[in-house]
């Protein structure tokens, strides 16, 4: 692989006259095909580059040749290119092709691969180099694949995953990796000692002096990237907990085409904003994990305390006998629960409570949200007929935007919150209390606080690093608290 890097640049370098424009770009070019080549890879997974900064990579080469050009003086060049491939991985990904054989923790095992992100764009190497004219190619290049070489081994990030675990949960899962190797080579570190990894700040505060903000510092990237990963763990770490807490059976889609229904189902019901976009995103996934999910109401064989954590008074009100009674399947459960509420889900029919439970991406749930989404969306009573319609991710997607617009001005209303005009933090708590029935106390210790809209916080604060520029421009389509419950 690097053979054929050194090949197309060799005969840019020999050519008569070559530019800078010229040499810049072949050398990211050549850089940028050799890294999204399989073998070449991640040391831990093996998956290739699929998108780096190779734009950003063929400015600094060319800042740096140009800058050589006006010097009278031999610039340490291969130091300075070095900090170019420090930030063609800034915010790098790579591709999702092969799924990690190690389990993600706690994992049975891994289904597929949902995304792979660089977190260490790696450190700069300084390789010290004086280029003596054409008679000098081959040493110039052979120095600037070592000097690539070495640092592609400094670079690691994180494999996100949708994981099989216990008792049939499927949820989120991530696993580390570290290192890059092109054309599955070894790195050979023998004519090199630890102190050859180590920044210039000398080479790079003069670029940066010179030409402004074109040059990006590899510590900044190595910062921004860090902090992006730790949302997207923490957002990780909930969703777990969300996808085993809901359990109940899961339906068709993954999570990314549920994420761009969703998107597309909002626009579609008038929610075009695209932090409240996020906001319901961000809710779907603290609510199924971005899955459609029939909500589980297998409580048989939990304890009296759990169920009241969960269900509250309407737990408390009963006896030891009546609650052994009701937990006697999860018909007799759910129709109990939900026909407790009388009209405020609109279970009148026996049999409603199970019948109408929790459905799709936020848990559409009881008799009168069924029969209102059904008139949104189809103009007729057919989810009352078929409520599993909506366990196709559409029609999940759909009823969840029509849910929320339904209340959106309402709440907005009554939480001051300008709809048009918001914070994704402040976009985030108007959805979530739209789920949660009523306006969440922010500074409040309760349940709706501390989890619920801790949870979607985190949600919306990885979408937002993800998607932010895709989910403004969406067109296309692609649980705690249950919506109505």
């Amino acid at each position: 692989m690097w053979d054929l890097f050194k090949l197309q640049v060799k005969a840019v370098m020999e050519s008569s006259p070559a530019s800078s424009d010229d040499l810049a770009k072949v050398i990211a070019t050549a850089y940028d095909n050799v890294v999204k080549l399989p073998p070449s890879g991640d040391l831990s997974w093996k998956n290739a580059v699929e998108n780096g900064n190779v734009q950003l990579l063929e400015n600094i080469i060319r800042i740096v040749l140009i800058q050589q050009s006006r010097s009278e003086v031999q610039l340490p060049i291969i130091n300075a290119i070095a900090n170019g491939f420090v930030a063609y991985w800034g915010g790098a990904t790579l591709q999702r092709t092969l799924i990690p054989i190690l389990p993600a923790p706690g994992a049975i095992s891994n289904i597929l691969v949902t995304q792979n992100m660089v977190v260490n764009p790696g450190i700069q190497v300084s390789i010290p180099f004086t280029y003596e004219g054409l008679d000098n190619v081959d040493g110039f290049l052979n120095k600037l694949i070592q000097a690539a070489n070495i640092h592609l081994f400094t670079v690691s990030g994180w494999t996100f995953t949708t994981s099989a675990y216990p008792a049939g949960v499927t949820g989120p899962g991530y696993l580390p990796w570290q290192g890059f190797s092109v054309g599955g080579n070894p790195v050979d570190f023998s004519s090199f000692s630890p102190s050859a990894f180590e920044t210039d700040p000398r080479v790079l505060a003069e670029l940066k002096a010179r030409f402004g903000g074109t040059i990006v510092d590899p510590t900044e990237l190595k910062s921004k990237a860090e902090l992006e990963a730790e949302a997207l763990i923490r957002a990780a770490d909930a969703q777990k907990e969300a996808a085993a807490s809901v359990g109940g059976s899961v339906y068709g889609g993954n999570q990314d085409s549920n994420l761009n229904e969703i998107a597309a189902a909002a626009n579609k019901f008038g929610i075009t904003n695209p932090k409240l976009i996020i906001a319901l995103q961000a809710n779907a996934l603290k609510e199924t994990g971005g899955r459609v999910i029939v909500e589980n109401v297998n409580y048989t064989k939990n304890s009296r305390a759990r169920l009241e954590e969960i269900f509250g008074a309407r737990i408390r009100r009963l006896s030891d006998a009546e609650l052994a009674q009701i937990q006697t399947s999860p018909e007799t459960f759910a129709n109990y629960i939900y026909g407790a509420k009388g009209n405020s889900l609109g279970n009148t029919q026996p049999g409603d409570g199970y019948a109408f439970r929790g459905r799709g991406f936020i848990q559409i749930t009881g008799r009168a949200n069924y029969a209102a989404a059904s008139k949104a969306l189809y103009g007729d009573d057919r989810l009352l007929k078929n409520p599993d319609l909506l366990n196709d991710p559409k029609a999940a997607a759909e009823a969840s935007a029509w849910f929320i617009n339904r209340s959106l001005d309402n709440f907005a209303r009554k939480m001051n919150i300008n709809k048009n005009d918001l914070t994704q933090e402040q976009a985030t708590h108007l959805i979530t209390s739209i789920v949660a029935g009523k306006p969440i106390d922010k500074n409040g210790t309760g349940f709706l606080t501390t989890t619920a809209l801790g949870k979607a916080n985190d949600y919306a604060a990885q979408l937002s690093a993800r998607n932010t520029n895709a989910l403004a421009a969406v067109t296309k389509p692609g649980s705690g608290t249950t919506a109505g419950g």
